[in-house]
């Protein structure tokens, strides 16, 4: 959680995959909403814009995120645009 709590997200990753463990990504990304809303926005986004994603974006999105109106649908429409786009590229299934 050190990581996470200073923002260093893609250490995270890149210590998972090197000793082989899968964390549970949504459950590290609602204790970093709780602390730091914005911080945990670039989590979220980071976890679902890769060619594999680490986080399914139903769960990501539906996070019990503590943003204020406005954070919250800038949120999801970053996710939906996301998905848009993959789908329109071809790397998600329909």
């Amino acid at each position: 959680m050190c990581f996470a709590e200073t923002g260093q997200f893609q250490k995270i990753v890149l210590y998972a995959k090197k000793v082989g463990y899968t964390p549970d990504y949504v459950f590290l990304l609602r204790n970093v909403m709780r602390v730091n809303p914005e911080t945990g926005k670039q989590f979220a986004m980071m976890l679902v814009q890769d060619d594999e994603p680490l986080a399914d974006v139903a769960q990501v999105g539906g996070c019990d995120l503590r943003f204020d109106l406005t954070s919250l649908f800038a949120l999801c429409f970053d996710l939906l645009f996301l998905s848009f786009i993959k789908l329109n590229l071809g790397i998600l299934p329909q």
